[in-house]
């Protein structure tokens, strides 16, 4: 096995060309905000420029009898002034403004010449925002607004004005004369003292007919039955709008008569003044300063100028031709000026800069990548190729878009943690091996060279099988080649035993040998000894008795007593002396002629040899108490348990083949193992 055969990780990647990828609708970038029109007759805007305020405080200082202000608020400072003005100069003057805008008003130290001087009405509800002059004159004038008299006339870009020709205006004075006296509950001022504690309003001079839409204006809540108005059935049956501009608003319908009128649904063109919340489609335009609503067909409406209107179409108002043209003109420049084009079926090479998508604005790039981070294979592969040939399955990334997307991701087979446990079975079987183990290196202890030549070629013999039984329990991995094993061990034990009894008996006889030959040596030397004892006694003993001999014959011849008593005397000394020599010589003729006796060495000879064998003084000492494990173990890797699932970890590509037939056999899944 080489390294390059080992199992690892791979890294890999693919790049996916997105250019045409349809990724649904969405807004693509066209420019960036277009100028602010102050002004294009007959519409006029808010702004920093004030051309709409200066426009309104122009007819009013331009008015002779009557003024009408319809609206939320009245702050603006300069309208104020010229309301002021227009009481002053005899104007009468009429005011309907929402309650905060009410109150307001009488608190406004600017507007108290207007005190006393104009009826000042609160409204329950929002309502017209519409400034009227002399209705009645042949030089009236008036506009309807989408934003209230005050700051944001000049601070903000979203609010509008249309001037109204003559009929229009006729039409406009009976929905604000309707709503301006219908309004009850609420308070009203027209008297100076009246400011601080304004009292109810009274009841109305005369009785009011009912309201009903007419030729130019349609407002739903004048929708009634039996009463056909042109400028509702105009809308109503209008086949297709050319273009609509919806500004920012989000109800695109409207009820008339019990119908519900689809108004985006009939466009050709849509210019939205924003994205937000809104679903690009082909043909749909965003500019932030296209805050005007119209629909543009045969004939042109706009709307947005009554807040009480229950929709943004609640409230219509039919354009003459020179409204409408100018409208459409007002409408075709802020499409050529969009800062947004819609698209619904967009694919990412169509795009060279920002989008919207999902009402997220982000910006297409050249390339992208993807980290897909570790993909981890349910099964393991058949080869290192086919690993290296995986190809995850992956989403391109939608929170972002590029023409070209690099995926990366690093694949790796079904693997473990480091640390995981191992199977029992590898428990069993090292149990097993360590218990031949240790038997094995007891009996290698035992089976050391011999003191005697003779076992020395039995000795070498079992020391053969013996380390060849040790070198082979490691490598054992099957059932019955362990029973082998144990058998051969149980057999050699049983031969080692043996041979160790034979080789102490065979110790203990040869030191007995020893014993009797020293035993031997000794006798043998005390015996010549002795045998040369005798000779020298026995040299002894004649001139002693050929002496007593002598002795005895002068005995025999003295006459005399005192010679015979020396001579007696004499003869005692010396028959003592020669009965001396006499019984040492008899002793040494006796050790001389002694035969020999072996007399064993007091001690257990060869007991401490004896006291090294093991097994020996156990009955079938020579059996193992070892137990055979269940199943072989695998021919290549190692089994794990994880989550009561066995697994055969491997390292090498090379141990596959043999590790799918394993696994097989174990109801194991193959794996790699982290760390090894």
């Amino acid at each position: 096995m080489t390294e390059n055969d080992k199992i690892l990780p791979i890294v890999n990647e693919q790049t996916v060309d997105r250019t045409t990828e349809a990724i649904g609708p969405v807004w693509l970038r066209n420019k960036t905000i277009s100028p602010v029109l102050e002004a294009q007759a007959p519409f006029w805007f808010t702004g920093a420029g004030n051309a709409l305020r200066d426009h309104i405080c122009v007819s009013l200082n331009n008015s002779n009898e009557r003024v009408f202000v319809s609206s939320s608020y009245l702050s603006e400072p300069s309208v104020v002034q010229a309301l002021s003005s227009a009481a002053e100069r005899g104007v009468r003057v009429y005011v309907l403004l929402d309650k905060v805008g009410f109150e307001e008003i009488l608190d406004n130290s600017l507007a108290s010449p207007i005190h006393g001087w104009a009826l000042l009405r609160e409204r329950s509800s929002r309502g017209l925002d519409v400034v009227l002059c002399d209705w009645h004159l042949p030089n009236k004038w008036g506009v309807v607004l989408s934003c209230p008299l005050d700051l944001t006339l000049s601070s903000a870009n979203a609010g509008w004005a249309m001037e109204l020709d003559g009929e229009q205006i006729d039409e406009m004075q009976r929905h604000v004369t309707h709503e301006f006296w219908s309004t009850q509950g609420t308070r009203e001022v027209l008297a100076a003292e009246e400011v601080s504690n304004p009292p109810s309003i009274a009841e109305p001079p005369f009785v009011l007919k009912p309201l009903l839409n007419g030729d130019l204006i349609c407002r739903t809540q004048c929708s009634v039955n039996g009463h056909d108005a042109s400028s509702e059935d105009i809308f109503r049956t209008m086949k297709q709008w050319g273009h609509l501009s919806t500004g920012a608003g989000t109800q695109q319908s409207v009820v008339l008569k019990g119908q519900l009128i689809e108004v985006a649904s009939k466009a050709k063109t849509t210019l939205l003044s924003t994205t937000e919340q809104c679903q690009p489609f082909t043909g749909a335009y965003a500019n932030g300063n296209a805050t005007v609503l119209l629909a543009s067909g045969s004939k042109t409406f706009v709307a947005g100028w009554d807040r009480g209107s229950e929709s943004d179409w609640g409230s219509l108002l039919m354009l003459n031709d020179q409204q409408k043209a100018v409208s459409e003109e007002w409408i075709q420049y802020h499409i050529e000026n969009a800062e947004w084009i819609g698209n619904d079926n967009f694919k990412i090479g169509d795009a060279n800069d920002e989008i919207i998508w999902n009402g997220r604005q982000m910006t297409i790039s050249d390339e992208q990548d993807v980290e897909m981070g570790i993909i981890t294979l349910e099964r393991m592969p058949e080869s290192v190729e086919e690993m290296q040939n995986f190809q995850p399955d992956f989403e391109l990334p939608s929170n972002e878009f590029a023409r070209q997307c690099t995926m990366r991701w690093t694949v790796r087979p079904p693997t473990l943690e480091s640390g995981v446990t191992n199977d029992p079975l590898h428990t069993d079987w090292e149990r097993a091996k360590q218990i031949l183990s240790e038997r094995l290196s007891a009996l290698d202890e035992v089976n050391q060279p011999p003191k005697i030549a003779l076992f020395g070629r039995k000795i070498k013999s079992l020391q053969t099988k013996l380390d060849q039984a040790i070198t082979d329990v490691p490598g054992i991995r099957t059932i019955k080649a362990l029973v082998k094993m144990k058998k051969d061990v149980e057999s050699l034990t049983k031969d080692i035993m043996a041979n160790a009894k034979a080789m102490d008996d065979a110790e203990i006889e040869a030191e007995l040998e020893k014993a009797r030959e020293a035993q031997m040596k000794a006798h043998l030397a005390d015996v010549a000894k002795s045998e040369t004892r005798v000779k020298q006694l026995t040299k002894k003993l004649k001139p002693l008795q050929d002496e007593h001999e002598d002795l005895t014959n002068q005995l025999s011849k003295s006459k005399k007593d005192e010679e015979q008593k020396r001579i007696k005397t004499d003869l005692e000394t010396l028959g003592r002396n020669i009965a001396g020599v006499e019984s040492e010589l008899a002793a040494a003729t006796k050790e001389s002629q002694a035969e020999f006796v072996f007399k064993p060495p007091k001690g257990n000879i060869g007991s401490k040899k004896s006291s090294g064998h093991l097994f020996v003084n156990k009955k079938d000492g020579q059996l193992l108490p070892l137990d055979v494990p269940e199943e072989d173990l695998p021919e290549t890797g190692k089994l794990f348990i994880s989550e009561e699932q066995r697994y055969l970890g491997i390292e090498h590509w090379s141990q596959l083949d043999i590790a799918k037939k394993e696994a097989k056999r174990l109801n194991a899944s193959i794996v790699v193992v982290e760390g090894q």
